[in-house]
């Protein structure tokens, strides 16, 4: 378990792309997010207030955003502000429980152009690595003229797959596990 203040984003690396990946998590129930790794998703830049997001959003509408929500943050926004910024092209949501999920899914009905997922807390680190692949592979295609930002993609790229592979190892234990019990 880790605290969203761990993930550091790469300003670096990622400032100049003309989409990129939020992720809101304020919360006064849960400290803090089912995420192993988190220095490897430097790709995502997090906020722990809902103003905040919303400000950055809207202040960068030149950029297009994939935003990565905490369930309650998510409903209040909705209920606060009923149009989505066109910026703001794809929403994944997380909560806590599969029963949170199909609540969610009814409520945020009029919203699916742009919710494309509610996951749960455990699928989330998944969902965040198997994004922040692609993303950066995309960025890899738009980098191959400048060699040194290619690499250090290249790199980063190396790092998600090594830690999606860490996931299914430790999923794949967890399920042994399990299976050792019952027999």
């Amino acid at each position: 378990m880790s605290s969203l203040t761990i993930i550091e984003f790469d300003d670096k690396l990622f400032s100049d792309a003309d989409c990129s990946a939020l992720l809101l998590y304020e919360s006064s129930t849960f400290e803090s997010l089912p995420i192993s790794r988190p220095n490897v998703l430097s790709f995502i830049r997090t906020f722990n207030k809902i103003s905040t997001c919303q400000q950055y959003v809207n202040t960068n509408s030149q950029k297009r955003f994939t935003l990565f929500a905490y369930s309650e943050n998510m409903v209040l926004w909705l209920k606060k502000k009923f149009d989505m910024p066109n910026n703001l092209t794809k929403i994944v949501i997380f909560c806590p429980l599969d029963e949170d999920k199909y609540y969610l899914q009814e409520w945020t009905r009029r919203y699916s152009e742009k919710i494309k997922k509610i996951v749960t807390f455990v699928q989330l680190e998944y969902e965040l690595l198997f994004f922040g692949i692609e993303y950066i592979q995309d960025l890899m295609k738009q980098s191959k003229d400048n060699l040194g930002l290619y690499f250090l993609l290249e790199d980063k790229y190396q790092q998600l797959c090594s830690n999606l592979g860490n996931y299914f190892d430790k999923a794949i234990s967890h399920v042994e596990k399990k299976l050792e019990k019952i027999n």
